[in-house]
This record gives C-alpha cells, structure tokens and sequence, in this order.
C-alpha cells in the first residue's frame, strides 16, 4: 500500500511539472506574439517594431462554432501587458486584420483594450471579446459577467471561459 502511494506521489509530482511546463509555453507564445504585435505608437520602454515583411496570412477568418457562432481564429491575449504597450498591441493586431482578443478582469488592463479599439476605428461588432470566470465567481456566472461589464463601454462578452490558473 505504501509502494502505491509513492507512485501515485510520483505521478502526481510528474503532472504537475509537465503542467508548469504547459503554462510556461503558453505564456512564451502569447508574449512572443505580443512583442511581433507591438508598434511605436504610444511611449513604452517595452515597444518592438514590427518586422516589415509581416503580414497575416488568413486574416478576418473564422471558424463555424456547434452554436451556430463564428469565432475568429487569429486572437491576441493581453496578459501582463502594461498599459501602453497593450494598446500599442491591440491596435497593431487589429490593423493586421486580428479580430479576436482575449481579457480577463485579473489582468487589470481591460480598460487599454477599450481604448484600443476606439483608436482602432473598428467596430465592436467586428471584434470577438473573450474574458473570463475566477474560480471564486462560478457560483454566480450571471454576476462575474455584470461585474466585467462594469466600468466598460461593451454592451457584451462573445464567450465566456472558466479560468482555472
């Protein structure tokens, strides 16, 4: 019996590491992502030009959802950007024809995407908002939502995850 608790300790310790491993990549490519996406347009000591020959190959594509929905399939998240350099990312992703952009309330920078997208000149309706629900907010979805809704000039959230950091 204690042979099987130590693999099972084992295995455990196993997942958890492949998982950090997981989540460091993810982060990489969203940061590498948002450093391609950046543009000197806004005063940031973080701002990266943009390489001249880039260009995105399926821009404004989407993807038919089971509900009947159609979620663009190139996106840009803003986790850990500081203001300037979010709004600097978001328009240049925008005007590269990106229409998808991942928020989160945690990430405290909701507000610079709003701005982006007024500067963007694109309409809302063009851009697909996903944000997401804390562990602590699952018993009530219904107020998660009305709580990210608040404070914004968005009428609406296109989909809602549950976020498990």
């Amino acid at each position: 019996m204690e042979q099987e608790n130590k693999t099972s300790n084992k295995i455990q310790n196993i997942i958890s590491i492949i998982m950090i491993i997981i989540t460091i990549i993810i982060l990489s490519i969203t940061i590498t992502l948002c450093a391609i996406f950046t543009k000197e347009k806004h005063p940031s000591k973080n701002v990266v030009k943009e390489p001249k020959d880039f260009e995105l190959k399926q821009k404004n594509k989407r993807v038919k959802l089971n509900s009947e929905y159609y979620i663009p399939i190139n996106g840009i998240g803003i986790y850990s950007l500081d203001y300037y350099t979010c709004i600097n990312s978001i328009e240049t992703a925008l005007s590269k024809g990106v229409r998808l952009i991942d928020i989160d309330n945690i990430y405290g920078n909701k507000d610079c995407v709003q701005r982006a997208i007024n500067y963007s000149g694109i309409s809302r309706d063009e851009i697909f908002i996903i944000a997401k629900i804390s562990p602590d907010e699952y018993s009530n979805p219904g107020k998660a939502i009305e709580n990210f809704l608040n404070g914004t000039n968005f009428e609406y959230i296109d989909l809602m995850l549950l976020n498990h950091p």
